[in-house]
């Protein structure tokens, strides 16, 4: 399954601006079965966090389904885990998103970087 999504990157893995998404990893979501891809899209000056949401193809289907969900935070999604109920926490150095296991938002924390550079030089 991995080599098929891989091969589809060019086609279809693309955002509604026709950005090609860069990926991090891989994860399969235990409870649903979807294939989740955190990564970016590059935005001009800074690249900003993209993460694929990939049904499962069933024999109804030629193709999977596919959602692309943006938290808008500029950066890098580096990856991605499920809790038992199949929630996602999406992660990177700025910041951690988690989403239902239908892909609703639900929480944010974003982590600015210029912030954080500057409670250090305080300490």
């Amino acid at each position: 399954m991995t080599r098929r999504l891989i091969s589809y990157e060019v086609d279809w893995l693309s955002d509604d601006r026709d950005r090609l998404i860069e990926f991090r990893t891989i994860a399969v979501n235990p409870v649903t079965g979807h294939t989740w891809l955190p990564g970016c899209v590059d935005c001009g000056n800074y690249p900003e966090w993209r993460i694929v949401v990939v049904g499962k193809r069933t024999h109804r289907r030629k193709w999977a389904r596919r959602r692309i969900l943006k938290p808008q935070i500029r950066g890098d999604a580096k990856g991605v885990v499920f809790d038992e109920d199949g929630n996602a926490y999406v992660y990177g150095y700025e910041g951690v998103v988690k989403y239902s296991k239908y892909g609703k938002l639900l929480a944010k924390t974003e982590l600015k970087y210029e912030e954080f550079t500057l409670s250090l030089i305080h300490i």
